[in-house]
């Protein structure tokens, strides 16, 4: 057993010590080991560290187990890692409050695609319209080899998440309190099914329950974990907003789906648009703008005079959706919509086939949603 993991559990088990907290101590202890060896004077000469958290730390035995938690953990089937750990996501290692711990169940492996992690949000109370769009847009996101990031919560969390695993495709549901107190309990099963392919995640004790605090905690985590961050219906007193906010905060690219004017989980949607947030009929909108974020819509490279002039010469190992799309572009520049009409192939798996061609350079897309062979 990792002492300084146990060490790690036992910091973020303590009320009134989060992340914040814990970073002011480690910067001025240096460790955890040094801070459950300091007196309560060399406590309180930490900056922000008071009274009733020093306490907390010099008698934290009388209340807490953390060897108790990990062995609980184990009987779960539950990972928990610090922020020393491969496992941690480094896009969260880099937010300032950063999680102590995490708490894992499923694949941890997921955790390190930030690239391509979207987060799908929005109201508990939706619209028919906005659960069809969530699942429409998770769908194809899906297909196209994206992660789905959500909080498990009931309406726009939930749709985005059974989309992802109708098609037997990761997904990662952030947690508003411990996995052992999954919240709502009419999500359970839908958890347990998250974990076959995807993972659910949290930074609280197995045992702690969610509250009004936690939810909005957990926003940040969502934000801190996705590249992008898509909103489907929300008041503007949604808890959806706040990732919005932080994803802004962290530079990531916040989309929006429109709604009608005179329904009011509409309003934070329209609110985020008329802030600059970009609007969203499909996931094609959200796959055009990464496309144009990587840079992707560049001057092919010269021809190499090795090179042999005809698509079928070249061994490229392509797969047959992607040679069907290959032999499509042979006759110059064609429509996204077009393509799709000739491939007969559903939207999720032409982007997912367009992005990996665009990576090996075979294509390019042009201005008007068209693409073309670079060759």
């Amino acid at each position: 057993m990792d002492n300084e993991l146990v060490q790690d559990i036992c910091l973020n088990m303590l009320p009134g010590l989060g992340p914040r907290t814990y970073n002011k101590l480690i910067k001025h202890f240096k460790n955890p080991d040094n801070i459950f060896k300091a007196s309560e004077k060399d406590l309180l000469k930490c900056p922000g560290v008071g009274k009733q958290v020093a306490k907390e730390i010099l008698y934290y035995e009388k209340n807490y187990d953390p060897g108790e938690e990990y062995k609980r953990s184990q009987l779960a089937g539950i990972k928990i890692i610090n922020r020393k750990h491969s496992y941690y996501p480094e896009s969260l290692r880099a937010i300032d409050d950063a999680p102590i711990v995490l708490y894992i169940r499923g694949n941890p492996d997921i955790l390190q695609h930030y690239e391509r992690n979207i987060a799908i949000v929005g109201t508990r109370r939706p619209s028919n319209y906005g659960i069809n769009m969530a699942k429409s847009i998770a769908t194809d996101a899906s297909l196209a080899s994206w992660t789905v990031v959500s909080g498990l919560a009931l309406g726009i969390d939930t749709s985005a998440h059974q989309s992802a695993v109708q098609l037997k495709r990761p997904t990662i549901a952030v947690l508003g309190g411990g996995i052992g107190q999954i919240y709502p309990k009419d999500n359970l099963k839908l958890a347990r099914d998250i974990c076959e392919h995807g993972a659910i995640i949290s930074e609280y004790p197995i045992l702690f329950p969610p509250d009004r605090r936690t939810f909005p905690m957990r926003n940040r985590i969502i934000a801190a974990l996705s590249r992008s961050v898509l909103v489907v219906e929300a008041g503007l007193n949604s808890g959806s907003l706040i990732t919005a906010n932080q994803a802004l905060d962290y530079g990531r690219s916040v989309f929006a789906v429109p709604g009608r004017v005179d329904y009011p989980q509409s309003r934070g949607c329209h609110k985020l648009l008329k802030l600059g947030a970009t609007l969203t009929e499909s996931f094609k909108d959200i796959y055009e703008e990464f496309n144009l974020e990587l840079g992707v819509n560049r001057k092919s490279v010269k021809k190499q005079s090795n090179e042999k002039p005809l698509f079928e010469e070249i061994d490229l190992q392509l797969d047959k959706n992607e040679q069907r799309i290959m032999g499509i572009l042979k006759s110059g520049e064609v429509h996204v919509d077009k393509i799709c009409e000739l491939s007969e192939l559903a939207v999720g798996q032409v982007l997912a086939c367009l992005l990996r061609l665009e990576t090996q350079k075979l294509i390019r897309l042009l201005p008007g949603r068209k693409y073309e062979l670079t060759k």
